[in-house]
């Protein structure tokens, strides 16, 4: 993978007498109000989102909501803190809204995800979004980690605009060409944000994708934690993104009824200087199966690692590409050895 990046300057201070030193200038902070909302279905592309057994009560910080059996493929969930469960819930799943009351009176309200786990039982998992506009543009802050505190720097996430992305909730915000420095209340009720003046650099992860498919989230992540953006929506020759060292956190990417999530895998990590950094990744993706050898034995298994030519990994397709046949040959002769199918469950 080639990753173009360009040297710094220098910078000379030379200093003068008797000149008088300016007051800082102080930057007012911004406030934007955020309100719940429970999605009637979740598009929300999430990195690394969280599925939690359900054991008994659910827990979303201190109020607890009462689960029950209901045969073995329905389970019913209190809507109300401290009342008796009674909404239904099929293996398929559903999106629940919970009410509950904190200490100081103020409603809470919140939104889960319950379905069947592969394992048997049910999972919940956040659907907890506030919504609100930020400098005419919509946002929607995630509870990622289902604690029930919002904004939380690494833990959460937040979507801007109409995409779907999310990146995880971090110390800057993008707004298009814009950024800002902000933070969220812990209940999620409003954000705050003040114009970002740090340096900053081009960091491009559009141009020179090249992947035959629709990039609906690129997620790239500073290594320090304080900066994470969705970058899919940016144009051709980068977004302005505070300076730092950043990796891929999270991909998506669809072609008609298919998709799959991207990961790091061997992709390094990209450095972003003043005059910025771009990424070649998407095309060439080569497939890696897995192999158990022994003396005398080898095992193929019908899972392949996939790759792209920035040594990102292609994971969670949607339908199963896994080729299922085989061949092995000698290497020194190229003389076919064996053939046959792979087994499919």
């Amino acid at each position: 993978m080639n990753i173009l990046i360009t040297g710094a300057g220098a910078l000379a201070i030379v200093g003068v007498v008797g000149l008088a030193v300016a007051e800082p200038t102080t930057i007012d902070e911004s406030e934007a109000s955020l309100t719940p909302q429970t999605p009637k279905k979740w598009e929300f592309l999430v990195p690394d989102e969280e599925w939690f057994s359900i054991n008994g009560p659910i827990f979303v910080g201190t109020h607890e909501f009462a689960t029950e059996a209901d045969g073995e493929n329905k389970i019913l969930v209190a809507t109300t803190s401290g009342s008796r469960p009674k909404a239904g819930v099929n293996a398929s799943g559903e999106i629940l809204k919970l009410k509950a009351e904190n200490e100081d009176g103020s409603p809470f309200i919140y939104a889960i995800r319950v379905r069947g786990a592969e394992a048997g039982g049910f999972e919940w998992s956040p659907a907890g979004v506030r919504t609100g506009t930020v400098e005419g543009t919509k946002v929607a802050v995630i509870d990622r980690n289902g604690n029930g505190v919002f904004g939380e720097v690494g833990l959460d996430a937040i979507c801007v605009g109409n995409r779907l992305g999310a990146a995880l909730s971090s110390k800057v915000l993008r707004l298009g060409d814009d950024l800002f420095e902000y933070g969220i209340s812990d209940d999620g009720s409003k954000l705050t944000y003040r114009p970002f003046e740090g340096e900053t650099g081009k960091l491009d992860v559009v141009s020179e994708f090249s992947l035959k498919a629709s990039l609906d989230a690129a997620v790239f992540t500073s290594t320090s934690g304080e900066y994470s953006f969705d970058l899919s929506d940016s144009s051709k020759g980068g977004a302005d993104v505070p300076l730092g060292t950043y990796q891929l956190t999270y991909g998506h990417v669809t072609k008609g009824s298919g998709s799959a999530d991207i990961a790091r895998g061997r992709m390094p990590n990209v450095v972003v200087g003043p005059t910025g950094a771009v990424v070649e990744w998407g095309a060439e993706v080569e497939g890696e199966p897995i192999v158990r050898r022994t003396t005398d034995e080898v095992t193929i298994t019908p899972q392949y690692r996939l790759f792209g030519r920035g040594g990102e990994e292609y994971v969670a397709f949607l339908p199963d590409p896994s080729p299922q046949r085989f061949e092995i040959t000698d290497p020194e002769t190229d003389k076919r050895l064996k053939k046959g199918s792979l087994p499919t469950g």
